[in-house]
């Protein structure tokens, strides 16, 4: 039920802390079911107990049970092998559902190998909504598949030749960033800015009216976001 969790629970005690999960160990953790699903207050709360011999996180969800890991593994900050835990009891949720950060790539542009990265240390925090800022004036920075100009246009700002000012997500990327925040219990909410703050898209339909113009008028307006007599 909670193979997702296990394996990034095994991956980061393994990356950060050089710990293998292993058949046969002195301590055993177990991700289990709340037995009494009535004390979850609400999907995000967990147990976590500490025993001699076995760590133990229970939960309603899996997105509880995940939250529980990311509490194990900061217990485990800033100590040194070979790794002691205090034994207790810990009951935890967040009051607040909520709890989100935005992410302007439009105007400084990342890879999505950063964006995961960051994505990491949100979940380590127990963060859980990712704002995806990817248009604004400056640029447009997510393939739209028929609307190649958004990025072949969109994508690159023209005051610089930096690559912090130029790049964007493909369909592929983008797929690949919400998958990798979905198994981490983060929502992706994606902000295209309309009617202001929208220059990129402007000046990108502009080149696709200019692109059709002469050869297929109704396409060349179908998406134009101006207006030719505007002064």
């Amino acid at each position: 039920a909670y193979a997702v969790e296990a394996r990034l629970l095994k991956e980061k005690l393994s990356a950060l802390y050089g710990l293998e999960v292993v058949d046969k160990a002195p301590v055993t953790i177990a991700l289990e079911t709340l037995a009494d699903k009535a004390k979850a207050v609400n999907d995000e709360y967990y147990d976590l107990v500490i025993d001699s011999d076995r760590i133990k996180i229970s939960a309603a969800t899996p997105h509880g049970v995940f939250n529980g890991t990311q509490t194990l593994l900061a217990m485990l900050k800033g100590k040194e092998a070979p790794y002691r835990l205090d034994a207790m009891s810990v009951e935890d949720y967040p009051d607040l559902l909520y709890r989100g950060q935005m992410i302007d790539i439009a105007r400084n542009f990342t890879t999505v190998d950063n964006l995961k990265k960051l994505v990491d240390v949100f979940a380590s925090y127990k963060m859980n909504v990712l704002h995806f800022h990817f248009s604004d004036d400056e640029s447009w920075r997510l393939e739209i598949p028929g609307l190649e100009e958004l990025t072949a246009v969109g994508s690159r700002r023209g005051h610089t030749t930096e690559t912090v000012g130029n790049g964007y997500y493909s369909r592929e990327d983008f797929i690949g960033l919400l998958r990798y925040a979905a198994e981490r219990h983060i929502r992706v909410i994606p902000e295209i800015e309309s009617p202001g703050h929208a220059r990129a898209a402007i000046v990108s339909m502009k080149a696709r009216y200019n692109k059709y113009k002469d050869t297929d008028v109704e396409k060349a307006a179908e998406y134009l976001l101006s207006e030719p007599e505007d002064t």
